[in-house]
């Protein structure tokens, strides 16, 4: 599992999802307690509307070490398309920056496909360096 480390002290993290290709997507998104299977907080969604994929996880900030990240996407390709790839991103974000990533690249086929990206989330804390 791909482990995404932030700054317990920093900003709110944001988790973005990105549907790259010619394809219709119902996703379920979920946080994860860490150390079970509690879920804290879920999102559902398409990328059918003009409503952003994309959601801010649970403040404290810090209180989100350890805990996972999943994205369920269920997927189909438009008809006749002339590009058959995609792209499935899970994106972590922290003061505007991307910190982490999770992606499947594939091919679309003629049924419906399953796909399911994991991460953990890891505080790290930063250090200080003084000048003496």
């Amino acid at each position: 599992m791909e482990k995404i480390q932030f700054n317990p002290s920093g900003e709110p993290l944001l988790v973005n999802l990105i549907f790259e290709g010619l394809l219709e997507v119902g996703y379920t998104f979920n946080l994860s307690e860490a150390g079970s299977n509690d879920i804290i907080l879920t999102l559902n969604g398409d990328n059918l509307n003009d409503e952003d994929d994309n959601v801010y996880l649970p403040l404290p900030t810090a209180e989100n070490h350890r805990r996972r990240l999943r994205l369920t996407s269920v997927f189909s390709g438009f008809e006749n398309t002339a590009s058959k790839d995609y792209t499935i991103i899970m994106q972590v974000i922290q003061g505007g920056q991307i910190i982490g990533s999770v992606s499947e690249k594939g091919t679309l086929k003629s049924e419906a496909q399953i796909s399911m990206l994991f991460a953990k989330l890891q505080a790290v804390e930063l250090e200080v360096k003084h000048v003496a």
